[in-house]
């Protein structure tokens, strides 16, 4: 799991609450301002959010081993590259799942998922938390770039969430970075929604083939609150999306990698 906060932090406890066997935690900060939608509260403040949920974890579920990984993502002053960080948080898994809420890491670990043949699911609300999404990208199917795509048609197959355009955003005392002014329980349909399509995946033992798009408005057409409201959307990659010409390439790479099996007459 990359991103551990508002949305990643209860995925986390419900996997190991749920019999998850193995967590990767990859967070690098817990700020105070705001901690009032994190599950641990105040009681953790200082202390990075991998740490917390680890001590957290192993106290209250622990037949679930989780491993902390204190790294930025694309930060400037780690001791370590993402690649190296990225390599060894996903060697083995079954699962990568991104809460980071950035749509830059989002189409990394998708580069790194695909390669690795590994399903990824990514979950995020639009600033005003009015919607969001959760996705499940399969290694076969739609990326986060034909997700884009099929939201920008003329005639859209699959719909943006409520709020999408929205930049409500405030800098809380003690942040150092903008963030949404919304409660935790509307945060709650997401992370609950991406731990039924985890379960999913984990339970089944294998991917289905094409990605899938869920949408969750919270907000009806004139703006007035609304029970949570979801729509499921497939998402197959488009043929003029980049994402088929680096499936092509790797496909091509995994081929040249395959020893030459000799003819037999």
């Amino acid at each position: 799991m990359i991103g551990t906060g508002a949305l990643g932090a209860p995925l986390a406890i419900e996997l190991a609450r749920n019999g998850a066997s193995e967590l990767r935690l990859l967070d690098h900060d817990l700020e105070p301002g705001n901690s009032i939608r994190w599950p641990l509260g105040a009681a953790v403040w200082g202390k990075y959010k991998v740490l917390a949920l680890k001590q957290y974890i192993d106290q209250h579920y622990p037949s679930c081993q989780v491993e902390p990984f204190v790294h930025q993502l694309g930060g400037t002053q780690e001791l370590q590259i993402d690649d190296e960080v990225l390599e060894k948080i996903l060697r083995g898994v079954d699962l990568i799942i991104d809460a980071s809420a950035s749509h830059g890491i989002n189409r990394l670990l998708w580069d790194h998922g695909q390669r690795a043949g590994l399903p990824l699911v990514h979950l995020g609300a639009t600033p005003d938390v009015t919607g969001g999404t959760v996705v499940l990208h399969t290694p076969d199917g739609g990326c986060p770039v034909c997700l884009q795509w099929h939201r920008e048609e003329a005639q859209a197959s699959i719909p943006s969430p409520p709020g999408a355009d929205s930049t409500d955003l405030i800098q809380p005392p003690g942040c150092t970075e903008r963030t949404f002014k919304d409660a935790d329980y509307d945060l709650q349909e997401l992370s609950l929604q991406a731990m039924r399509v985890a379960v999913g995946v984990l339970s089944s033992g294998k991917t289905r083939s094409e990605s899938t798009v869920y949408t969750l408005a919270l907000r009806d057409e004139h703006g007035g609150a609304m029970p949570p409201a979801w729509e499921t959307s497939a998402l197959p990659p488009p043929p003029h999306c980049p994402c088929m010409h680096e499936r092509t390439r790797n496909e091509d790479a995994n081929s040249a990698d395959e020893p030459e099996v000799p003819q037999h007459m």
